[in-house]
C-alpha cells in the first residue's frame, strides 16, 4: 500500500511540473508576441530595428519611468 500511495504521489507531482512547465512556456510565448507587435510598431514609425529592440527591453524591465507593456 506503500509503495502505491509513493507511485501516486510520484505521478502526482510529474503531472503538476508539467502543468507549471506548460504554463511558463505558454506565458512566455504571450509576452514574446506583445514584444513582437510593440517591435513592429516602433520599427513602422521608423525606428532602428536594433535601437527598437532595446526600448522594448527597456520597457519590458521596468527600466523606462511612466512607461509599461500590459500582458
Amino acid at each position: 500500500i506503500e509503495a502505491v500511495r509513493e507511485e501516486s504521489e510520484r505521478i502526482r507531482t510529474e503531472a503538476e511540473a508539467r502543468r507549471k512547465a506548460e504554463k511558463l512556456a505558454a506565458n512566455k510565448a504571450h509576452k514574446a508576441s506583445i514584444n513582437n507587435a510593440a517591435l513592429e510598431c516602433f520599427v513602422s514609425q521608423g525606428v532602428d530595428i536594433a535601437q527598437a529592440k532595446k526600448l522594448i527591453i527597456m520597457i519590458a524591465k521596468g527600466k523606462i519611468d511612466h512607461v509599461s507593456i500590459n500582458y
